[in-house]
């Protein structure tokens, strides 16, 4: 007789940083397939200073094109400190191909830098 285990899963997170220099769409890492990203940590280790707005998006890059603040929206770094993040998208399964995770800072900035990290989950569904 076979035995069907449904929500095996393994918890991960991916890590990068950012910089004041990061005022493109950053390629961060790539999360894999069917990933459902739990959640999404912004600790800054700097202060971003310089510029008009100390503003970090959070984005996701895709067959579909680049949606640069699909995951948050101008997350405050112009402190040193974990930052307050709003996530917009989460919980969701993303494609069923590996997807890019993004970041961009506001430009003008002469100082900063902060840890990014996306925590997330891969269903399995294993059949014995």
């Amino acid at each position: 007789m076979a035995t069907s285990i449904i929500g095996k899963f393994e918890e991960l997170c991916k890590l990068a940083t950012v910089t004041y220099a990061d005022t493109d769409n950053t390629d961060l890492f790539d999360l894999p397939p069917n990933s459902y990203v739990l959640g999404v940590l912004v600790d800054v280790v700097t202060a971003f200073s310089g510029g008009e707005s100390q503003l970090l998006d959070i984005g996701i890059k895709n067959l579909a094109g680049t949606d640069e603040d699909y995951f948050a929206n101008d997350i405050d770094v112009s402190a040193a400190n974990r930052a307050s993040v709003t996530a917009l998208k989460h919980g969701i399964k993303l494609d069923d191909r590996p997807v890019t995770i993004t970041a961009k800072v506001a430009s003008g900035d002469t100082a900063g830098e902060a840890n990014i990290a996306i925590c997330y989950v891969n269903l399995g569904i294993r059949h014995h």
